[in-house]
């Protein structure tokens, strides 16, 4: 009976007590290791969902100009000129989109500041000179707005293109103005950002097919 008695007493064996550590430091790890990477993924999309609201005011403001944009020079054509290449990028159109100018306003994006894949998207807004229209002139010093920071210019889509649909076969313009003219019913918008340059996230993307309200083709 005390013999029974003093190994019943006698509790854990240090080996057993080794294992049960090793369990317990084994689940404590996994826990951690689960909850840290949730954690991580939260935040990682919570930075997404910031940038992506700071990009969108943007390209909202970019779409409303697009759509109210007009042919001032009856070509037939609502964009004056088109380059899509990156190297290049440059975009100019014509939007009334402020009611205490004499006419519609010159509108050019192009990208500037470029470094390792990632540029500055430029805006830049002339208001046609007093009385000058209908031909508009445009000599006034441009007012220039930096719209959004850390665009991508590594991808196999431009950021800008011309598309048009002739006999249910769509057809792209990468570059056009005096010739040939710009005639294309929509303007397709592919924007990549990278709003975490240092923190190697996915970039954020925005993809429009803007049709021009006023276009006559």
């Amino acid at each position: 009976m005390i013999g029974r008695l003093v190994r019943q007493d006698s509790g854990f064996t240090l080996v057993e007590a080794m294992v049960a550590a090793m369990i317990t430091t084994l689940v404590s790890a996994v826990f951690y290791t689960v909850f840290f990477s949730f954690s991580d993924d939260v935040l990682r999309q919570e930075r997404r969902a910031r940038a992506l609201e700071g990009l969108r005011p943007a390209i909202a403001e970019l779409i409303i100009e697009l759509r109210q944009a007009v042919d001032v020079d009856d070509d037939t054509a609502i964009v004056g000129s088109l380059d899509a290449d990156w190297a290049d990028l440059d975009i100019v159109f014509y939007s009334d989109r402020f009611v205490d100018t004499d006419g519609p306003e010159r509108f050019r994006y192009y990208l500037a500041s470029c470094a390792a894949s990632l540029c500055d998207l430029v805006r830049e807004v002339t208001a046609a000179d007093v009385g000058s229209g209908p031909a508009w002139t445009y000599s006034a010093t441009p007012r220039t707005e930096l719209i959004l920071e850390n665009v991508l210019t590594d991808g196999p889509e431009r950021l800008f293109s011309g598309v048009s649909w002739r006999g249910g076969t769509e057809s792209q313009t990468m570059e056009c103005g005096l010739a040939p003219v710009c005639t294309f019913e929509i303007l397709r918008i592919r924007l990549r950002v990278d709003p975490f340059p240092d923190m190697n996230e996915p970039a954020v993307e925005i993809r429009e097919d803007v049709r021009f309200r006023n276009a006559s083709t």
